[in-house]
């Protein structure tokens, strides 16, 4: 079984002082391991803004976002209405030579696991897994707003009361979970099965639990349900799969669950928060093939005493649409595990997201395994994500902090949010070591990566506010937290758009444009005085420090200013205010940080002719990446890279 040339292990929001910190403590033995026998980037610095896909691009391609095209997570483009984005995860819409690119040209092949923006020139050398191969087909929609393909997670439970049973049928579970749901987080979310006897939902509320008729939930008997997946709703097509059922059976040893009441019967009892065993069922697309979806049951809920009972299951992904070439996919649609996070219960149930991690990671060892025993791969590259949604919800109270927009203190508390981080890291780790010890050999060049890091922020800045106060941005009705809703266009002089940026209204180029071409940069000095004038305020406080900002022309030395870049430009220092857009990262600069975090992202790289145990000192950015490991696998350099090898990281 050959081991690749190159093995990449990109984690996403990871702050290269976070593990340094843990690996002093001994809690990272995996990440200790590789520092030992390799090279830590202390001053590793990241790209502007400092978002997923601008940073992931720059380090795919060793090109600064002007090259590459990335300018933010989401893109405008001259022509379209201001409220419509493209998203930079298509690489319709980025334009770079990439490190899999290079190494295709050179007759070699690359396996890309769950990479964001993983497609290629050549597919035929390149195998994206569940990478965003969605966003390769939907250049003309911002990344929020492109349909998953698959199907969603599934909560139903159902209760008694005076022997009527009550559903709760939706794909979402609120932060209190089921007793304390509000009506209006999943639409249509309580069913009642007998619907000769159902009721409005305003006329009648018992307790926290709502009424409404349904004909997807059918109760066979007092302790048999059959339910039909909920498949429209937001985020994902609900046009992908046939309509199938679920049945599950309520019984004294636990909850029974299968496509039909036969398998249900034959299945294993799962007890109060426990795991059904891998189930495969293979449903029909609306391609007309059919795909295999691997679906594993939680016991959500088994309260015998006051007849409540109610299961989760886990979303799937539709292969067919996730896997290039798709001539690859049925293999991994075979793995008999699940392979994806259950990211909306890191509120209501950690244990059960932790685990959804733990059995994630064994798809992706399992998928490796299977890619290297049946091809020759040059290069491996495992993307994880996770890391940096617990960074958005939990980092804050991680640090003794409250972040008014974000946390929820009820449920991340600091003791939750150290247990999180804990336990999450250490499975990171974990899969780290499985990593150097079955995907690499004597031979491999190793690099763990991150995009960026995370600052602890309390508060975000509202760039929209300033510019309404400003007269340039006219709403006929304001709300803060939704940019571009409620703006009387007829009037708007400028407005906000991604992480950091800032069009003019402009004549010829906006559909609604007012802003005459003589008065394009009246009003980008406008705009540039504005965002100066308040700095990085938020309901007149000052918790952070504006850094810049600039017009396009002169964003050079952020590595902006192409074609998707804005008119102007703006970012902040460290403090603790965050971005309207990205918060924890995106408009703080590459090296902002505070008194307890840090933007600069870890990198270490590792192998032959690599120093051992040594801490790079001097400055580098993400744009180093690519070329570095290409020279030190014997590959030519991207052709668009600006950045450049480090060569004080090799021993000779």
């Amino acid at each position: 079984m050959k081991k690749p040339k190159i093995l990449m292990f990109g984690i996403d929001g990871v702050a290269a002082h976070h593990i340094k910190t843990q690996v002093e403590k001994g809690n990272l033995p995996g990440f200790a391991r590789l520092m030992k026998n390799g090279v830590f980037f202390g001053d590793m610095m990241s790209v502007f803004p400092t978002i997923s896909p601008t940073c992931w691009h720059s380090i795919y391609t060793g090109a600064v976002p002007k090259v590459h095209g990335a300018e933010c997570e989401m893109i405008h483009r001259a022509g379209d209405n201001p409220w419509q984005f493209g998203t930079s995860y298509s690489t319709k819409n980025v334009h770079a030579d990439r490190i899999w690119d290079v190494i295709a040209r050179k007759g070699g092949k690359s396996l890309l696991l769950s990479l964001l923006g993983g497609a290629a020139d050549d597919p035929s050398k390149v195998t994206s897994v569940r990478g965003a191969a969605m966003y390769n087909l939907t250049p003309d929609k911002a990344a929020a707003d492109v349909n998953i393909s698959g199907i969603p997670q599934q909560y139903f439970s159902v209760r008694y009361i005076d022997d009527t049973p009550l559903y709760a049928h939706g794909v979402a579970i609120p932060a209190g979970g089921w007793k304390s749901f509000d009506n209006e987080s999943v639409r249509f979310a309580f069913k009642r099965s007998n619907t000769s006897k159902a009721q409005n939902a305003d006329e009648i509320d018992l307790g926290d639990w709502k009424m409404f008729t349904n004909s997807d939930v059918v109760a066979t008997n007092d302790k048999t349900f059959e339910f039909k997946p909920i498949t429209n709703v937001p985020r994902f097509n609900p046009d992908e799969v046939e309509d199938f059922t679920w049945t599950m059976i309520v019984g004294e040893d636990g909850i029974r669950v299968g496509e039909n009441k036969e398998a249900a019967e034959k299945s294993r009892a799962i007890g109060y928060h426990e795991w059904s065993d891998v189930m495969q069922r293979r449903i029909k697309t609306q391609s007309g093939e059919y795909a295999t979806f691997t679906f594993r049951a939680y016991c959500e809920q088994f309260d015998a005493e006051n007849n409540i009972y109610g299961i989760y299951i886990n979303a799937a992904r539709n292969y067919l649409r996730e896997i290039v070439p798709v001539s690859k996919a049925e293999p991994y649609m075979n793995i008999p595990e699940i392979d994806l996070i259950c990211y909306g219960d890191m509120a209501t149930n950690a244990d059960k997201f932790i685990d959804s991690i733990k059995l994630s990671f064994s798809w992706r060892r399992q998928a490796i395994k299977y890619a290297m025993e049946n091809d020759d791969y040059d290069l491996i590259f495992d993307y994880f994500g996770t890391t940096d949604s617990v960074n958005h919800l939990e980092i804050a109270p991680y640090y003794g902090l409250v972040n008014i927009n974000v946390t929820n203190t009820t449920y991340y508390t600091p003791e939750r949010a150290r247990s999180d981080y804990e336990r999450v890291y250490k499975l990171v780790d974990e899969h780290l070591s499985w990593l150097l010890d079955n995907a690499a050999d004597e031979n491999t060049i190793i690099a763990v990566c991150a995009d960026h890091g995370a600052i602890a922020t309390t508060d975000d800045y509202f760039p929209m506010a300033i510019l309404k106060d400003a007269g340039l941005t006219v709403y006929n009705d304001y709300n803060e937290h939704w940019r571009n809703e409620g703006i009387d266009w007829s009037k708007t002089k400028a407005y906000c758009w991604g992480s950091c940026h800032v069009n003019v209204n402009l004549k010829g180029r906006e559909p609604c444009g007012i802003v005459e071409p003589e008065d394009y940069d009246k009003v980008v000095n406008e705009i540039i005085v504005a965002l100066h004038k308040h700095g990085a305020t938020h309901a007149g406080t000052h918790k952070g420090q504006f850094a810049f900002a600039v017009p396009k022309e002169q964003a050079g030395f952020i590595g902006l200013g192409g074609e998707n870049c804005g008119d102007v430009v703006f970012g902040l220092l460290g403090g603790d205010i965050g971005g309207f857009f990205g918060d924890v990262h995106s408009v703080q600069i590459p090296s902002a940080k505070n008194k307890v975090t840090d933007e600069r992202p870890v990198c270490i790289m590792g192998g032959k002719g690599f120093k051992k145990d040594h801490i790079l000192t001097r400055p580098t950015d993400l744009t180093d990446i690519a070329p570095t490991l290409c020279y030190a696998a014997g590959y030519p350099q991207p052709k668009d890279a600006t950045g450049g090898v480090v060569f004080a990281a090799f021993e000779d």
